[in-house]
Formats: C-alpha cells, sequence, structure tokens
C-alpha cells in the first residue's frame, strides 16, 4: 500500500467527528443519517442537514494529501457527496482537489477546515486564513470572505 491510498477511517474517529459535528450550531444534529457505513473503496458516507435548508453529503476518508484523482474517484462511486474530510490530523488537501471540488460545488476539506466551512452557505468555497495575516488584515479578509460566501 502506498503512502497516499485510501484507508478506511478510523472507527474512533469518525464517531468523533460525528459527535463534533451533532453538537455544530449550523447542523440540525438529530437528522444526522448514515447512508452507508463503508463503501466498497473505504469512504464512510453520512447525511447532516444544515440549519440553512440544505443537506451536507459527507465522505470521511483517510487520505494523507487528497488530491484532484482522489475527489474525482469518490465523486464517481458517491455522485451525491457534496463534501470531502480527511480525518486524520496530519492529512492534507492539494490545492487542485480543492479547485476541482469547488468547480462542482464540493468541498474538500481537512477536519478543521470543514468545521470552519459549514459556517457558510458556500461551504465549498471555504480556504483557511492565510497565517501571515495582521489582526486587522484577518478582520478584513473574514468580512470579505462573509460577503462573498454567503
Amino acid at each position: 500500500m502506498d503512502n497516499n491510498s485510501r484507508r478506511t477511517p478510523q472507527p474512533t474517529s469518525v464517531s468523533t467527528f460525528i459527535e463534533r459535528l451533532k453538537n455544530h450550531d449550523k447542523i440540525d444534529g438529530d437528522e444526522i443519517d448514515e447512508v452507508a457505513s463503508i463503501s466498497t473503496r473505504d469512504t464512510f458516507i453520512f447525511q447532516a442537514p444544515r440549519r440553512v435548508n440544505d443537506t451536507l453529503v459527507i465522505a470521511l476518508v483517510d487520505i494523507y494529501c487528497v488530491g484532484e484523482v482522489d475527489v474525482l474517484e469518490i465523486l464517481t462511486e458517491h455522485p451525491d457527496v457534496n463534501a470531502i474530510v480527511t480525518l486524520s490530523s496530519w492529512n492534507t488537501v492539494s490545492g487542485d482537489a480543492h479547485n476541482y471540488g469547488c468547480e462542482r460545488h464540493v468541498g474538500v476539506f481537512t477536519w478543521k477546515e470543514f468545521f470552519g466551512a459549514i459556517n457558510y452557505k458556500k461551504f465549498w468555497m471555504y480556504e483557511p486564513l492565510p497565517p501571515r495575516l495582521k489582526d486587522e488584515e484577518s478582520r478584513a479578509e473574514r468580512m470579505r470572505r462573509r460577503k462573498s460566501w454567503n
């Protein structure tokens, strides 16, 4: 197995993720629905209704660096998915994967990025703020993003 192959997400990571999601103020936690426990390609799929009247269909994966091909494979297997989240804290998402997903209104995120993204109507566009911004620049950028992502 190469370092970037998909692995089944750890059951404890999946349950922790879902519990945290159930408690998020933008999610209707009582209505989270498991679509399939583990698919044939080691992807956990479930639905989470948001309070802005849409539903996230989330694919949880464990991929070291999610690339464009990974997004294409997941969307081919699960065309209803609109969010892909890689669970392990050391995992990342390539810029190409993010852009490819964004073009299709599919968010491709690390765990931390996902919980920032679900605060926005256009969650698939979310990108974390660059760490180099000063406080005043950060506030201005957050305001700009709120206007364009909501």
